[in-house]
Order: structure tokens, then C-alpha cells, then sequence
């Protein structure tokens, strides 16, 4: 939305909002400072009687904390603590409608340092020899108003703001980028500060010294302000992609409080301004640029939400279904239907998909609720058909082939690339991806041992610890596995031990809760069945091809 509001007119209403009293702060999680009570009645009324101090009201107004309490308050344990004051969308908005549509909030960062105390600056300049840098981050910002999807990005929405929602892919390490810089020419010291731009150092052009002339300078980074920067990848989430799309991917920059606030893995949403980048040719310029996020939060709440909030309407619909006495072979039919039989293992993936409890003991050990099925039979008995149905009916699944995936596609890899600019990235794989939702490995028996053994950790502790070309991390992933395999000799012989047959460690067959063995073994009065079964399956597909009732 453009900005409608001048910026002279724009500072002082936000310094009279952060000065309102109506508007009580909140924290990281949207909950707001409790309401001091009356120090006379202690909130409470005596005898019917009204307090004289507050009227019978029970809070002391003269206590009722603001946000520019919250901002000293945060600044007094700077660089401790957020390095952010967080403002929810509804509070501007009922301040004033049009303050909302004026973001970014690069007026509010200037009027939060009228609220920091001189006291608070000195101690931070002497103890920390930097700059008390507080942001402004909004929260609970309606959809409806910057919601965008990463491949619907265009030209209209450069400068503005947006909010996109996605996974971090890859994450570099926090840095510090340098935002003013000192600077001292060389004849004379003459001190000068200098705003850099975001990706290149700024010198000034010449002395500001009263008769200096001097052209060089040299610059003094203890002096000089820096705020911490992260750099993340963020992709679209693999279950919104229209059949057949490959995932877009975009780079986002956090910085100040925000950073080292999400890995590899998480799903988060982001409100940022979209902004350009020049691409080079050499040292040539092109006329072709490169978009990033520049974000002013992250929506803690909607990235980690690891289940989806039926609607009132929904939740009619799911009432009424569960009085009904064959609810368990409804929801067994449910899951691939046009697959013939299968019924145990359907109601396996069922079981699987609802997942059990994770419990944590005592001793703060954590035992997993996520359900491993593994599924070992002949060929052509329609297993990857399975792992496909419920990839696709999972909310968050992910599909995999073990021939060709490696340990590093399946847990975490550590990348040098264009993104990291030579230094090494930290890249997530399928089971980190698939965290909180559904993994599905087709041909598991297929991936070579030292693949396959880089699992066990994901599957048990449901983790993934890294330790490569200096990166030392530990990712979540907290998923289900469902996987299939084949016997070596194609066909299982029931007079043989399973272990034998499986091209697999038992280490790894002990980390799965459910085993199926699937023989097709000739049946006449099955196999006529299948067949029909067959025949009327395509019949509908091609009914359903011509438009045509498939009733």
C-alpha cells in the first residue's frame, strides 16, 4: 500500500501511540502486561464501597503501563534480552487506520530512541561500546491485506510490504553487517559517520574537517555500529505446489532481534519489505535484478503451528461423522480407494497419519509418538501407489526414492554455493522437511548402507545432528516414516528368516513399530476380483476424462 501519511506527521503519531495508555504492550507472543492493580483496594471493592483512589475501577491508572515503558524497560538489559518492541496490528490499527497502511516502520525506529533513557545509552556506549538499536516488529497482521505466495511475486510488490509464508531451506551463519560506519581521513583524524548501503561499504568522498582536503580515509570499526544479520532461503511449502511446479525459492534477510530466530526446517511466516538486488556480469551491471526479503518480523505463531485449526464448520462435519458406528472402516476406505484391498495396511497408514504421543519423562528423556510403518512385499502389489495416497493426504508429506537419495538428502547437507557467496550453507533434507508430518521412502531397501545408517538417529531421537566444514548444528525431525521395500530374490519364501531376505541392517528394521509382508500369491476368486476392480477403475477414469457422471 503507498505511503499516504508525511513523515514528519507520521513520527508524531507514533510517538503518540507509543505514549497512549489504552494500548497495553505485549510480548514475542502476542500476551499483554497484566493491569496493575490499585495499590488502596487492592482491585477489589470493600463493603460496596467505592475506592477513592481509583474509583472502584481496581486499576491504577497511573501504572498502566505503555509501550514507551516497554521500550526502556528492554533497552535497560540491552543487548540482553529481544532487541525488538512488539506491536500488534490491531492496537495501530485502532490508533489510527491509516497508520497501518504506512509500513515499513522506519519513522517508528526513529521515535523509539526518544523513549531510551541517556542513562541506558551511556551504559550500553561504555560497557558495550555500541549503539542501543531497537525494532519494530508488528504482529498478527491480516492475511488478506500483504498475503502473497513466493512465485506470485512481481513487480508491484517491490517496495512494499509483503507477507509470505514458507521453509527455511538453507541458513548461513549470523554475521555482523556494518550500518554506520566511522570513518578518520588520514592528514588530520578528522572523525565522520557515514549510513552504509546494505551490501556495499560506503567512503566518504572527502574531509568534512574545516581546510582538510584529504580524500582517504580509514575506518574504525571499533568506533563504527553494527547490527547482527542472517541470511536464510526460504521455499515454498512442497504440499501448496500445483501438480507438477518445482518449488520457487526466495532469500531473506533478518537482522537485529529477528536474527538466529529460525533454521533450517521451520515453517515461518515472514512480513518484510521486497527489494532489489543488482546482478553483475563480471564487473558489468545488468538490467536484470534479484528480489529479497528484507523482514520487519517473524510470525513465531503461524510458523510453528504443527496442526491445522478446523473451522467452526468443520468441526460440525467431524461430530457428526465420529457418532457414526463404522467410523474406523469409513476412514480405512478413505485412503486410496481405488487400490483394491489392503485393508490392514490402510488402517496402519490411518493409524499413522492421527500419530500417537510424545511423552517426556522425568529425566527430561523424550520418547517419540510418531508411528515407523514398513511395508516388504513382492512387486506390483501396488506399495508405491500407498506411499503416494498418503504423501498426498498428509498435510505436511514429503516423497522420496531411496536409489536415488543420499544421507545427505535425507537428513541435512552442508553446500557451498551462490547463495552462502563461497562460504558453507547448511541445507535441509527430506526427513527435516517432512518435521511434524508424514516421510514417505519408496524402495528403502534400495539406498546404499552408509545412506541408510544416517537414519537411525532421525528415526528414534528424531533428530539430526550435523558436524561439517565447521558447522555444528542440531535439526528437528519430528515425522513419521513410512517406507517400502522388496525381498532380495523378488519373491519372499515363508520357509527363509525375514532378516535374511530384507537387503537391510536389523538395527534398522528394530526402529519401525509396524511390519507388513505382502505376498501375491495366486488366489483364482481374488485375482477375478482384482481384475473387476481394475476394469471399473479405468472405466471411471475415463468417464471422469469425458466430463461424463461417474454414478
Amino acid at each position: 500500500m503507498p505511503r499516504d501519511i508525511p513523515n514528519e506527521e507520521l513520527v508524531e503519531l507514533w510517538r503518540s501511540f507509543f505514549q497512549d495508555t489504552r494500548f497495553r504492550p505485549v510480548d514475542i507472543n502476542g500476551v499483554r502486561a497484566p493491569v496493575p492493580r490499585c495499590s488502596a483496594c487492592n482491585g477489589s471493592s470493600d463493603g460496596g464501597r467505592k475506592c477513592p483512589v481509583c474509583g472502584g475501577s481496581g486499576i491504577d491508572l497511573d501504572r498502566v503501563p505503555t509501550y514507551g515503558d516497554q521500550i526502556e524497560s528492554v533497552a535497560q538489559i540491552y543487548p540482553k534480552g529481544d532487541k525488538a518492541v512488539f506491536v500488534t496490528w490491531e492496537d495501530v490499527t485502532d490508533f489510527h487506520p491509516r497508520l497501518s497502511n504506512n509500513l515499513p516502520l522506519k519513522a517508528a525506529r526513529e521515535v523509539v530512541k526518544e523513549f531510551i533513557s541517556g542513562e541506558a545509552q551511556e551504559r550500553v556506549r561504555e560497557e558495550h561500546r555500541t549503539e542501543i538499536t531497537l525494532d519494530v516488529a508488528p504482529l498478527e497482521i491480516p492475511d488478506q491485506l500483504y498475503q502473497e505466495e513466493i512465485r506470485d511475486l512481481r513487480k508491484e510488490h517491490l517496495y512494499r510490504m509483503v507477507k509470505v509464508r514458507g521453509l527455511v531451506r538453507k541458513s548461513l551463519p549470523v554475521r555482523p553487517r556494518l550500518e554506520v560506519g566511522l570513518f578518520e581521513c588520514d592528514w588530520e583524524r578528522h572523525p565522520q559517520r557515514v549510513i552504509q548501503d546494505f551490501f556495499t561499504l560506503r567512503e566518504p568522498n572527502k574531509c568534512i574537517g574545516e581546510g582538510c582536503k584529504c580524500t582517504e580515509f580509514q575506518l574504525r570499526e571499533e568506533q563504527s555500529q553494527f547490527i547482527d544479520s542472517h541470511k536464510l532461503e526460504l521455499q515454498e511449502f512442497p504440499e501448496d505446489l500445483p501438480p507438477g511446479a518445482q518449488p520457487e525459492r526466495l532469500t531473506v534477510f533478518v537482522e537485529s532481534s529477528l536474527a538466529a530466530q529460525a533454521r533450517p526446517g521451520d515453517r515461518i511466516a515472514v512480513v518484510g519489505v521486497l527489494r532489489t538486488r543488482t546482478q553483475y556480469t563480471g564487473r558489468t551491471p545488468r538490467t536484470e535484478f534479484d528480489i529479497f526479503l528484507y523482514a520487519n518480523s517473524i510470525d513465531e505463531r503461524e510458523g510453528e503451528v504443527e496442526a491445522l485449526e478446523p473451522t467452526d464448520e468443520d468441526m460440525v462435519k467431524i461430530l457428526a461423522l465420529a457418532r457414526n458406528p463404522d467410523l474406523r472402516e469409513r476412514i480405512t476406505n478413505s485412503i486410496a480407494p481405488s487400490i483394491f484391498g489392503m485393508v490392514w495396511q490402510k488402517e496402519a497408514i490411518a493409524v499413522q497419519l492421527f500419530g500417537g504421543v510424545s511423552k517426556e519423562l522425568p529425566d527430561g528423556t523424550r520418547i517419540r509418538g510418531d508411528i515407523h510403518v514398513l511395508m516388504m512385499g513382492d512387486p506390483g502389489v501396488a506399495k508405491s501407489q500407498l506411499l503416494r495416497a498418503a504423501a498426498r493426504l498428509a498435510p505436511r508429506g514429503v516423497m522420496a526414492t531411496g536409489k536415488s537419495s543420499s544421507a545427505a538428502g535425507l537428513t541435512a547437507a552442508a553446500v557451498k554455493d551462490e547463495f552462502g557467496e563461497g562460504r558453507w550453507t547448511l541445507e535441509a533434507g527430506t526427513l527435516v522437511l517432512a518435521s511434524g508430518g508424514l516421510a514417505c521412502i519408496d524402495e528403502i531397501d534400495k539406498m546404499d548402507e552408509d545412506d541408510r545408517s544416517a537414519m537411525h538417529e532421525a528415526m528414534e531421537q528424531q533428530t539430526v545432528t550435523i558436524a561439517k566444514a565447521g558447522i555444528n548444528a542440531q535439526l528437528q525431525a519430528k515425522c513419521s516414516l513410512l517406507a517400502a521395500a522388496n525381498p532380495k530374490r523378488s519373491r519372499f519364501d515363508k520357509t527363509l528368516p525375514l532378516p535374511g531376505q530384507v537387503n537391510m541392517p536389523v538395527t534398522l528394521l528394530s526402529r519401525f513399530d509396524i511390519f507388513f509382508i505382502i505376498q501375491d500369491t495366486p488366489d483364482p476368486k481374488r485375482d477375478a476380483e482384482l481384475a473387476t476392480r481394475i476394469l471399473e477403475s479405468h472405466r471411471a477414469g475415463e468417464l471422469i476424462g469425458s466430463g461424463a457422471d461417474t454414478e
